[in-house]
């Protein structure tokens, strides 16, 4: 059998998925050894430890490698994923209020958080609200999220569809029986929180009227139209944010496009949260006018 370079790419690609997903030293030295035996032309039989016995390369395998690799990686990405039948919530009540229900602020956290970890935050931007955690029901390479993952920026259609639908009815059920008005509710998310909760206002969208996005990009690769024209959003985003920046201004767009009232912000820095972040969210939630020389209005 005669391998081309394309071939020869492809018969690596697929040792080196298998080799990052077992992060073995041993096997790295292997798959440098198959490549180099493969440039010299000399080796009809591809080895690879990672396989834990000698594999047989035909031309046919070798195009139906790319086909092989989806299926490995869906695989691995199965074992390590589930998801839990509600989501696990908490109300968080400012000091000398006894469980009265005042503004109300709604928590979502990014990847690999909890209920609890905005609540920091929210309580320095509003002191005297009510702050009501909510946690991913996702659970995918031992942390919490909001929707399965296929790569970082890169993201299962059908289960962000699920987990938007299913959050939708979940406060839907929580409003009526804790007596919330969401129209006057003020939505935070962060990070992988905040890309769920731009889906859901584009499949919902009567069910935000105000959110803040810190740290988004849009997951949904068909984006339905919707009718935010009476949704009041603030984006902030870490210019940075080597992950998620690239993908703001398509985000921006979109949420424009749909009649949101946006306030887009670009700051400095990077994925994570910082004191820039709450001062802006004030001055915001106060309908100010933002000056500060560390960040500037995102282009419109």
């Amino acid at each position: 059998m005669f391998l081309t370079w394309g071939d020869i790419k492809n018969v690596t690609y697929i040792y080196l998925v298998k080799l990052i997903m077992n992060f073995s030293i041993a096997k790295t030295m292997a798959v440098a050894a198959m490549v180099g035996a493969l440039m010299l032309g000399n080796l009809p039989h591809v080895f690879a430890s990672s396989l834990s016995k000698v594999s047989v390369v035909s031309a046919k395998e070798v195009t139906q490698m790319p086909a092989l690799i989806d299926s490995e990686i869906k695989m691995q990405s199965e074992q390590k994923f589930s998801r839990h039948k509600k989501f696990f919530h908490q109300f968080y009540y400012p000091k000398d209020n006894k469980g009265q229900l005042n503004a109300l602020v709604i928590l979502l956290h990014g990847s690999g958080g909890n209920e609890k970890s905005l609540v920091p935050l929210a309580r320095k931007i509003w002191p005297d609200a009510t702050l009501l955690g909510i946690r991913g029901r996702v659970v995918q390479d031992g942390g919490t999220r909001w929707y399965k993952r296929i790569t970082a920026v890169k993201f299962d259609q059908d289960d962000v569809k699920f987990e938007a639908d299913a959050f939708s009815r979940f406060l839907g059920k929580l409003s009526e029986q804790k007596s919330l008005d969401l129209s006057k509710a003020v939505f935070v998310g962060y990070s992988n929180g905040a890309n769920l909760l731009a889906a859901s206002m584009m499949m919902h969208p009567d069910m935000v009227k105000q959110a803040v996005l810190m740290r988004s990009m849009p997951v949904l690769d068909q984006m339905p139209k919707a009718d935010l024209s009476k949704t009041r959003v603030l984006t902030i985003t870490g210019d940075k944010d080597k992950l998620y920046a690239p993908f703001a201004s398509e985000l921006s767009a979109a949420l424009k496009m749909r009649g949101a009232m946006l306030d887009a912000k670009i700051i400095d820095a990077g994925h994570m949260l910082n004191e820039t972040d709450a001062g802006i969210i004030k001055k915001w939630i106060r309908g100010g006018v933002v000056e500060a020389a560390k960040y500037q209005s995102e282009p419109r």
